[in-house]
């Protein structure tokens, strides 16, 4: 095992960090985040939708009228209803539901602990090196709630599994359907990804544990059949049919990928480094490497890229992979035993426990920006849009304040309603076409086409910044003029 002693700097230093980006992140409960790293403002809707319209109830803040969460998984936006009913407050209900992620993962990784016979110190240290890796920090700025949701079921999952590894099915294996299908409805990409432990289990059990399984599988598809079967069904002509993580980043010689694709080298040789060290320095049975072997090939095809041209492999983003490595990756080094290693492995070992903690946080602290306060523009903005009285749009863009954010904004504080919304999973194809030709008619001067859209989808209210002039232009007078922003009624 790890010695305590290795881990103290990294504990500590992670720690404080950690508690740092909770604390500041904790004013999201009473300033709404308005600003471009921000899938908060989806979330915070969506918890508000909920309670106000049902599951799978049509909301006509958006979209003109859209299923709620027909096509996005509902199990975060459940979990979170309850805090609503309590607090009566979307943006208090969903910081809570991410502390309570916190908890709950601390209690299932100290279970995963107890179960390896890890010391104290090294439960704390793996709950932190995954929950506080930068990584994660991205997660929780921008505002993953419901990839947050779905890593803490595959870490429950990840009991199940490997407690079961080295035993023989019982009837508690019945947790695994709950557990299974509840992870299914959280995130359809962690659920696919760690899918590939359920594989590896199956292949080391006997025909008769194998059965087991296939009916675990069975039930969790049968109990959440409510949501993936309209999903499945309609997907193909939504943008989120047509969506492949992959594809749009690793392949991508883009500079907005850099990150994804230096971390998706990094991480995934980590992986296989660790692995390398585990599997060649013990006596690993038969089955140990069986098992193993499934997460190897994937994080193969990983790294190679071979997995953005696979099918289904090739939806979730960089991310989701490369957090699914990490928390293997720390599972197998704490389960080393460091006296058989040679002297130059310990001390690898060693300086990788006291580096990498201190450079992810310095990494995090300088990459991942902090919550972004009000100034003069978010204060125009809140103050527009509360003399809004129709259907809006927002034009153009600032690269401070996110046009989504502030439909999530209108549509909680002031019941407005937008031919746009927060995300478009749920958006026919031609839909989302058709609305975007109103910025490009405006962009192009072509006023008459502009005025087409704006009818067409029954817009009676304009909010720009940077467009004011195009507007007007186009014969329409300013009702409201601020500093940075301006407001055109029809």
């Amino acid at each position: 095992m790890i010695k305590d002693k290795w881990l103290y700097l990294g504990v500590f230093v992670t720690g404080i960090f950690l508690l740092i980006r909770l604390l500041d992140q904790s004013k999201i409960m009473w300033i709404f985040p308005l600003d471009y790293a921000n899938d908060h403002s989806a979330h915070i809707a969506k918890i508000f939708f909920l309670a106000k319209y049902g599951y799978g109830g049509i909301v006509p803040n958006w979209w003109g009228g859209f299923p709620l969460l027909k096509f996005y998984h509902p199990g975060s936006a459940l979990f979170a209803l309850p805090l609503y009913y309590l607090f009566n407050n979307p943006q208090i209900a969903e910081f809570v539901a991410i502390l309570l992620i916190y908890l709950f993962g601390f209690i299932t990784i100290s279970y995963i602990g107890k179960l390896q016979r890890w010391s104290n110190v090294m439960r704390v240290a793996f709950f932190l090196f995954f929950f506080g890796n930068p990584l994660f920090i991205g997660y929780l700025r921008t505002g993953r709630f419901g990839e947050m949701f779905g890593f803490f079921w595959s870490i429950l999952l990840f009991l199940i599994i490997i407690y079961y590894k080295d035993k023989k099915l019982d009837k508690k294996f019945l947790f695994f359907i709950p557990v299974y299908g509840t992870l299914l409805i959280s995130h359809i990409s962690v659920f696919m990804i760690y899918s590939s432990l359920i594989f590896a289990l199956f292949l080391i059990k006997n025909i008769r544990e194998k059965i087991y399984i296939v009916l675990g599988i069975a039930g969790s598809l049968i109990w959440t059949s409510f949501w993936w079967i309209p999903f499945i069904s309609g997907i193909w002509n939504t943008q989120v049919g047509g969506f492949y993580g992959l594809k749009k980043t690793l392949l991508l010689n883009a500079p907005y990928t850099l990150g994804d694709r230096i971390t998706s080298l990094v991480v995934p040789i980590i992986f296989l480094t660790i692995s390398y060290i585990y599997l060649k320095n013990f006596k690993i049975n038969k089955k140990e490497i069986v098992f193993y072997s499934i997460p190897l090939i994937l994080c193969l095809l990983f790294v190679t890229r071979i997995a953005a041209y696979i099918p289904f492999m090739n939806r979730p983003v960089p991310d989701t992979y490369n957090l699914y490595f990490l928390f293997l990756s720390l599972f197998l080094l704490f389960n080393l035993n460091i006296h058989r290693l040679s002297k130059t492995l310990k001390k690898l070992v060693f300086i990788g426990l006291v580096v990498l903690p201190i450079l992810g946080v310095l990494t995090s602290f300088y990459l991942t920006p902090f919550f972004q306060d009000y100034g003069p523009l978010e204060n125009e903005v809140v103050s527009v849009i509360s003399q809004i009285d129709g259907k809006f749009i927002i034009l153009g863009n600032t690269g401070r304040v996110y046009a989504n954010a502030v439909y999530a904004y209108a549509a909680i504080k002031h019941n407005l309603y937008t031919p746009s919304g927060w995300g478009a999973e749920s958006v026919p194809i031609e839909y989302k076409k058709k609305f975007a030709k109103i910025q490009e008619d405006l962009d192009n001067r072509n006023c008459e086409g502009f005025f087409e859209g704006l009818d067409y989808f029954g817009v009676t209210n304009l909010v720009a910044y940077k467009d004011c002039d195009k507007i007007a232009e186009c014969g329409l007078g300013e009702a409201i003029k601020e500093k940075n922003i301006c407001l055109f009624k029809i």
